[in-house]
């Protein structure tokens, strides 16, 4: 049972605190937050304590049911609802941040309604599908990363032919952009592949799916507090500081 949890704390937990950590200093010291900052340092925050709160299976499976016994033979024994409930809502933090700050008007309606259509067919598939309590709706993360995949090239595209590409180094966003565009990147193939029921099959992939899931936590997370840090200093020196 250590031996788990030490094991998911390296693959993720304590990087997604270190960067709710950095997020929530960020918002305490920094004057004239834009909304969209503000909602993804919430999101940081919220799903920290979203993955300690899964960890319940966990916890209720290595204490034989002492703990968190009512679950045993429910729909809440494993914690396919929670994350398949979560998901839509985090892509959709993902998308705003982004797309609030592209400049082209036309450009940034077509994606807040690609945006509006996404979470909505989400939640259709989710209500459909059948796999809100049994699996990890395939759906929602496959057409998720597609679209914020989309959605961050033509932030990036934006940014590299204005004048903001002269001090995009002191931007959070770019930091942000970088971490979760890899990490979609690489981590979306991995999910199909996963689906696919290889993983049942092939101890080796489980093996390297759990390890490649740690070093993209801990490069998406790291490059997040970073951009936090860099920020901070950056407007530390404008007066935005306190």
């Amino acid at each position: 049972m250590l031996e788990f949890f030490i094991n998911s704390l390296f693959r993720g937990v304590l990087w997604e605190f270190l960067a709710a950590l950095a997020a929530f200093i960020y918002f305490r010291r920094v004057k004239n937050i834009p909304l969209y900052k503000k909602i993804f340092i919430f999101y940081l925050c919220a799903m920290f304590l979203i993955d300690v709160l899964g960890y319940y299976v966990a916890v209720a499976y290595y204490s034989d049911y002492q703990i968190f016994g009512f679950t045993k033979g429910t729909v809440f024994e494993r914690n396919y609802w929670l994350f398949n409930a979560v998901k839509p809502f985090a892509v959709l933090v993902y998308l705003q941040f982004f797309i609030f700050q592209i400049r082209s008007s036309k450009l940034r309606k077509i994606l807040t309604w690609a945006a509006v259509v996404f979470f909505l067919s989400s939640l259709l598939y989710l209500i459909f599908s059948g796999e809100f309590f049994t699996a990890y709706a395939a759906f929602t993360p496959l057409a998720g990363s597609i679209l914020l995949s989309i959605t961050i090239a033509c932030y990036l595209i934006e940014m590299l032919t204005s004048e903001t590409i002269l001090y995009f180094f002191k931007s959070l966003s770019f930091y942000v952009a970088v971490g979760a565009l890899i990490w979609h990147l690489v981590f979306t193939p991995m999910f199909i592949y996963n689906k696919l029921n290889i993983m049942n099959s092939s101890p080796q992939f489980v093996k390297i799916y759990l390890m490649t899931l740690g070093i993209l936590n801990f490069f998406m997370y790291s490059v997040f507090v970073l951009g936090f840090l860099v920020e901070m200093r950056s407007r530390e020196k404008e007066g935005y500081v306190v």
